[in-house]
């Protein structure tokens, strides 16, 4: 039987698989449409995948097998959508999201790291500050400093996937939120569960928040 030249693979490093056929435009269209909210590395960090990776394939080349794979599990979409352009790229069913428990968890890991490394880094920083600040004389930050600026995140996946807002810092772990038919995002609370009517994202990134589905 002859196959199909534009679907065949071949091996490349870190042993994954990349098409060699030619490219093929509306694919593209469609990895690029899914993929815009992020930046190369965050694509990387979803997947798993070298960042290089990532790059060539929102640059043109079709991307490997288990890269589509990832992508459409952690971003909850339709691989028959993102692959053929059947039907809509709506998120999976149930069966998907418990598949990706575990991933949940580990980025939930991974957000309590950075926050911590995150709080680690501010009260060096307001230390050295006010340690320049007052020559060689030590003083407590809180004498010496306001209030540190606000820090803009991102949130990702789920009906706010792209929006950004901005957080007092230190930033939350999680925060409660809604969309306002304008648009506007207004957060509601912090560190807590979402109550009726609200939605769920939880720190994952140094400034980036993932929608937690309340189903899960």
């Amino acid at each position: 039987m002859n196959q199909d030249p534009s679907l065949r693979v071949e091996a490349r490093g870190n042993g994954g698989a990349e098409s060699v056929g030619p490219p093929d435009a509306a694919l593209q269209a469609r990895l690029q449409s899914v993929c815009r909210p992020f930046s190369f590395r965050e694509i990387a960090d979803l997947t798993g995948s070298n960042h290089e990776s990532v790059r060539r394939y929102l640059n043109g080349q079709n991307p490997g097998v288990p890269f589509v794979i990832r992508l459409c599990e952690v971003l909850h979409i339709s691989a028959d959508w993102l692959l053929l352009g059947r039907g809509t790229p709506m998120y999976l069913a149930e069966s998907a999201k418990i598949n990706d428990e575990s991933l949940t968890r580990t980025l939930d890991t991974l957000g309590e790291h950075f926050k911590q490394l995150a709080l680690e880094l501010a009260k060096s920083g307001q230390i050295a500050h006010a340690a320049e600040s007052a020559g060689s004389e030590f003083r407590n930050p809180a004498e010496t400093n306001g209030p540190p600026p606000p820090l803009k995140v991102r949130l990702l996946l789920g009906p706010a996937n792209g929006l950004s807002l901005e957080l007092a810092q230190p930033p939350p772990g999680q925060i409660a939120l809604r969309v306002e038919p304008s648009g506007e995002v207004v957060v509601t609370g912090h560190d807590r569960p979402a109550e009726p009517g609200e939605l769920l994202y939880k720190r994952v990134l140094d400034r980036s928040y993932r929608w937690s589905p309340s189903d899960r």
